[in-house]
């Protein structure tokens, strides 16, 4: 659990973009100490205006909720980036879906459950 949390942290702190459903999916990404960019889609732009205004990024990591919903958003978040030649970046959210669809559906709860798990986090993470 704590290495696909590492593996997320690493490369969103890297500068590669991250979009999510909204701004309580972003304030969770933030308490989990990622402070690249993180852009949301569900506060009125639509889809491809999004894709639009990120399509200067060569990658971006596209993290939705890890239910019907949210894979539905990915693919279609997907197709659009793609449109663009930028490469959606699924991966992340297939290993976080993996790991936590059992214990959460979205993204906003992750930052709570890893507290309650006491998963290392970024204040922990490669310190000896």
């Amino acid at each position: 659990m704590d290495n696909v949390l590492h593996d997320l942290i690493v490369d969103a702190n890297s500068g590669t973009p991250i979009i999510v459903e909204g701004k309580k999916d972003k304030a969770s990404l933030r308490a989990l100490g990622i402070r690249g960019p993180i852009h949301c889609v569900n506060i009125g732009d639509p889809i491809f205006e999004v894709a639009e205004q990120l399509e200067h990024y060569n990658r971006i990591i596209l993290l939705a909720d890890f239910d019907d919903q949210g894979e539905k958003l990915s693919k279609k978040l997907a197709s659009h980036l793609e449109s663009k030649r930028c490469k959606a970046d699924l991966v992340h959210w297939l290993k976080m879906k993996k790991v936590f669809s059992r214990l959460t559906k979205d993204v906003e709860s992750l930052s709570s459950l890893v507290s309650k798990l006491q998963v290392p986090s970024q204040h922990t993470i490669g310190k000896d």
